[in-house]
């Protein structure tokens, strides 16, 4: 019926208006966004915001610009006898564990400057947190009774083992005075010992990791 009707050239017909259709449809969306965008164009020139950046160009630029002086605050404990050593060895704690592999990666200085500056910040940390001590009494009373208990301890721990029979190899001779030293120092301490601490690598670790963390607490 619909070729009866239309004719044979119907089919063609109707898909060249199909196609038209499109097409203008299409076009006036095209000319209808245009002439929007350039009156939004127009609108946005005129008002009071700034500019926005030109993304990547302006990273490029901002890149090749030549990198700011560094400038480092070298003052750590407030005297400068005390302080210029210090920063030698800083620089040079840098230069041997972490310039000589990090300038492969990269040539960016604020990581190096980053971890200069936590190490300053602990040193000057820990200079301001000593000087809240009271030192004297401490070098002049504790430390020599700690040491003068320590001699003590290590003469009678010689003594007990000269007096032993059995003393036939040095390494038994070297394993007896351990073992009459730490005796002694039961003997004088009453309830300190620390034969675990010095003879076993585990528990000499697990005591140097302990004994950090509370200095780092204290100090820091």
């Amino acid at each position: 019926l619909f070729l009866i009707t239309f004719g044979p050239f119907a089919i063609f017909y109707f898909a060249f208006y199909v196609l038209c259709f499109v097409v203008g449809g299409f076009a006036i969306t095209l000319l209808f966004g245009k002439a929007n965008s350039e009156k939004y164009l127009e609108k946005w020139e005129h008002s009071f915001l700034p500019s926005p950046s030109a993304g990547l160009p302006k990273c490029i630029e901002e890149m090749k610009e030549e990198a700011r002086p560094i400038r480092i605050d070298r003052r750590l404990t407030g005297s400068n006898m005390i302080d210029e050593p210090l920063q030698q060895v800083i620089q040079f704690s840098l230069r041997d564990y972490i310039q000589y592999w990090y300038y492969t990666l990269s040539d960016d200085e604020s990581f190096l400057l980053e971890v200069r500056q936590t190490i300053q910040n602990a040193f000057i940390q820990l200079s301001t947190r000593s000087k809240e001590v009271d030192w004297q009494p401490y070098f002049t009373t504790r430390l020599v009774d700690d040491f003068a208990t320590h001699l003590r301890v290590f003469r009678k721990a010689q003594q007990r083992t000269i007096e032993k029979e059995d003393q036939k190899q040095k390494k038994d001779t070297v394993e007896d005075f351990i073992d009459a030293f730490f005796e002694v120092e039961v003997e004088m301490e009453k309830e300190i010992c620390r034969d675990l601490v010095c003879s076993s690598p585990k528990n000499e670790e697990g005591f140097l990791k302990d004994l950090c963390e509370v200095l780092l607490y204290l100090l820091l």
